[in-house]
Order: C-alpha cells, then structure tokens, then sequence
C-alpha cells in the first residue's frame, strides 16, 4: 500500500512539473495544459458520495478577453420635478412696474436651469368689464354714463360725448378666480409667457377671492394628479385687499386661507411694497419670510434676469423639488444610471414606485421602460439622499452603461 501511494505522489509531482492538471474519475485519468485554462474550484459535497468522486473545475479559456469597466457619459441635471403656481397682482397700482414684472418673469422662466418646472399662473384683479353689455348697450361710441352702467369705474372723455374706459370694477367673486391665465403645463411650452404679455394692468387689489380661486384650483388638479402637490407662489405689489370686509390693510381673509397643513406651501415676494403684512402672510404660508423685489428699471438692461427672482425660484427648487429629472434626447433608456453629483453614490432602478418599499435608494421611469419615457423619477429616500449632501438635489446622469437594476443585473 505504502509503496503505491509513493508511486501516487511522483506521479502527481511529475504532472505539475510538466506544467499538467490530472483529473481522475473511476481511475480514468484526462490531461490537460494547466496554461490554457483559469480554474475555478466548486466542491460538490453530497450525502453518501463515494470516496472517489470527481472533483468538478469549471473553466474558462484564458484567452478570452477580460470585460472592461464602462465609461459613461455624465450629464449634470438639478432636481425638475416641481408644480408652482404663480398667483399675481396686476392691479392699476403698479403702473409702469407692471411692464418690469412682466419683463422679469420673461427673462427668467426660460432660464436652462428651470426648462423641468410645470407652471401655472392666474392674475387678479378679475375685472367685471361687460363687453356684451357695451356691445349691445353703447355701441361703437359709447358715452361716458354707458361705460358706467356696464361696469365701467372710471373713464376718460374722447370728444363729442363719447367715453373711453379706464378702470373697469373689480369682481370680489371667487369663481371668478378659479380659473388661471394659464394652466400648470411644462415651462418648455412656453404658453405662460405668451399669454402673459397680453395682460394689463387695471383694477383694485383682490386678493382673497385670488387666494379661494386658487385654493379650488389646486384641490381640483391634485385630485387629478394624485401624489403631487402645487407650491404656491404670490408676487403682490399692493399694500391691501379691496374685497376684503375692512377694505383691509391687515389681509386677515388672506391669513386664514393660506394657514393650515391642508393648504398648500405658499412663497410671498413683493414688489417695490414694504408693508410688514406680508411677513405675516409667509408665516401663514409655512414659508421663511418674504422676498422683497425692486424695479429692474435703466441702467440695468431690460434683457438681465431679475436677480431676486431667479434666486426665488431656486430657492423654492431647491426646499420643493420632488428630485425628478428630464432624459437627455435620444437616449437608450436600457443604458442609464442615476448617481449623486457630491459623493458618487450610485441608485438603482426600481420597477415602479411600488418598488420603493423594498428598495427604498432607487429611482424609477414616469413610464415603464417598453414606453417612451422622458423623466427619472425618484424614490422618497433617494430624494432625502440627494439633498442631504448640498440642499440642492443636483445628480449625474450617467448614459451609455448597462442600468443597475435593484435585483443586482442589468
């Protein structure tokens, strides 16, 4: 017995020296170059196997070609994901100012950094101009007592008894005011903008009929939309609400519709006012404070954004943001990957929002992958993540690498 295992062992030790690996199996013996294969050693242990059992090696050809990391183009994208609505003064207090306004919020809305946000934006004052009325009434030059009686509330004398209307009455109705100038849609249509360079300035302050046509504005959209939630923002440029019971400069109707956790988050910026009210009016709001903007008025080129109000729209970005993101164009959506621009940690894609229980560091299509996609969108913990390094919810998105799934593949 000695004698052959000593025989076993040279025999060994001369199959290694020749550069060889001996698999046995029921005393068969194969042979191959121990050069041309990368071994891996699974160990099969079962119940009763016989003593002489095979040692199992699964292989692979050294010759084939090592998987290379892949490099991914990266493509820094702030948080999109926010739905404001912009409720603003336009009364006839404003004068000339109603024109920097405008100027203002047209030169920053098309701003690169703001190209995700869905936009909605209702003016008051309402004003109860009765065209029909003066259509029917007063025809093509109507007199100055005409206007009056169709709801005109001041007016300028053109010559020869005929009137032109300067001020019409301002409606104190609330369902006046649930309907916007412009619905909450993609900035990048560029309908609020346009409709807004047709507004002009007139009236007396209506604030809370503003504020209650917004409210059922808001409850009707997110019924509609559930799982988001509007942010609200006043841009108020007169010290008082004429509709109020003490024609007020205490805006107490206006306090009692924004406060409470049911109404939504409310950002108050003013312009070229300083009535101390509107601190209390954000507080109402559940906001820090008020932004208190000035005319852009020359020097200054009408073209330069409003500094005050780009910042107040990344302000409100950066604390609102639901961390979504737009796709780049073109992209193969099998080939994208989400990562936090401060640390470099990398997300992995969930099915569905539902997927978020389990797998709450994920993000997710706003359409299955089979679909058209066109934003990522993120699990509520993910969202937490991002914010928590800067305040500001900036990631990359990394295109052109297989996706990191939450199973662990491709």
């Amino acid at each position: 017995m000695s004698s052959r295992i000593e025989r076993g062992r040279a025999t060994a030790r001369a199959s290694r020296a020749d550069g060889q690996i001996a698999t046995t199996r029921g005393g068969a013996r194969r042979t191959r170059s121990a050069s041309a294969f990368a071994s891996v050693l699974l160990v099969v242990i079962a119940g009763c196997a016989p003593r002489d059992e095979a040692v199992v090696r699964i292989t692979r050809d050294a010759s084939a070609p090592e998987i290379t990391t892949c490099t991914p183009t990266i493509t820094v994208e702030q948080d999109m994901g926010l739905d404001l609505y912009i409720v603003l003064d336009r009364s006839g207090h404003l004068q000339s100012d109603w024109t920097w306004i405008q100027i203002g919020l047209g030169n920053v809305l098309p701003l690169q950094e703001f190209r995700g946000f869905n936009v909605g934006v209702a003016i008051y004052p309402k004003t109860r101009a009765n065209q029909e009325c003066i259509d029917t009434m007063c025809g093509t030059a109507p007199t100055c007592n005409c206007l009056r009686n169709c709801g005109c509330d001041d007016w300028t004398s053109m010559g020869q008894a005929a009137c032109q209307c300067d001020w019409w009455w301002t409606s104190c109705e609330k369902t006046d005011y649930e309907t916007p100038l412009a619905a909450l849609a993609p900035l990048s249509d560029g309908v609020q903008l346009a409709k807004l360079a047709n507004v002009d300035n007139q009236g007396d302050p209506a604030l809370s009929p503003a504020l209650l046509g917004s409210l059922h504005y808001r409850n009707q959209w997110e019924r509609q939309n559930p799982g988001r939630h509007i942010t609200q923002l006043l841009i108020a440029a007169s010290g008082f609400d004429s509709c109020a019971e003490n024609d007020g400069f205490e805006f107490e109707a206006a306090r009692e519709i924004l406060a409470g956790p049911d109404k939504p988050k409310t950002y108050i910026a003013t312009y070229n006012e300083s009535e101390p009210e509107y601190e209390e009016l954000a507080m109402a709001g559940r906001t820090d404070g008020v932004t208190r903007m000035r005319s852009l008025r020359p020097p200054a080129p009408p073209e330069a954004p409003t500094p005050d109000l780009t910042n107040l729209f990344r302000k409100i970005r950066d604390a609102e943001g639901r961390c979504e993101y737009l796709l780049p164009e073109k992209v193969d959506v099998r080939s994208v990957n989400l990562a936090s621009a401060a640390d470099g940690t990398l997300y992995r894609r969930v099915d569905d929002v539902t997927g978020c229980v389990r797998n709450p560091l994920g993000w997710y299509y706003d359409s299955p992958v089979s679909g058209a996609p066109t934003r990522i969108l993120t699990c509520s913990e993910t969202c937490k993540s991002l914010h928590s390094a800067t305040g500001q919810a900036t990631a990359n998105i990394q295109t052109g690498c297989p996706t990191a799934t939450s199973d662990g593949g491709i």
